[in-house]
């Protein structure tokens, strides 16, 4: 289990489902100050934040992972050969 100084659990609401939440997020190091608060409302407390999200997500899907150096991507075909 995660130590609690590091971790803390965030309750949030699903508004799709209206269920309940939970996630796990990093604790924060040092607290914020009053212009990094002004600075991500301001990058987050946009009308259109919904389309980006839709953007962001779209764009990540089309992204192939590289394979691992540690894996063999043709250790499947072993069986046949």
């Amino acid at each position: 289990m995660k130590s609690s100084i590091y971790w803390q659990a965030i309750k949030s609401q699903d508004n799709n489902s209206n269920n309940q939440l939970e996630e796990l997020h990093s604790c924060l190091l040092i607290p914020f100050k009053e212009r990094d608060w002004k600075a991500l409302t301001e990058i987050f407390d946009r009308k259109d934040v919904d389309q980006i999200e839709t953007d962001i997500n779209t764009i990540l899907g089309l992204i192939v992972p590289e394979p691992s150096w540690e894996e063999d991507p043709f250790d499947f075909l072993q069986e046949y050969l």
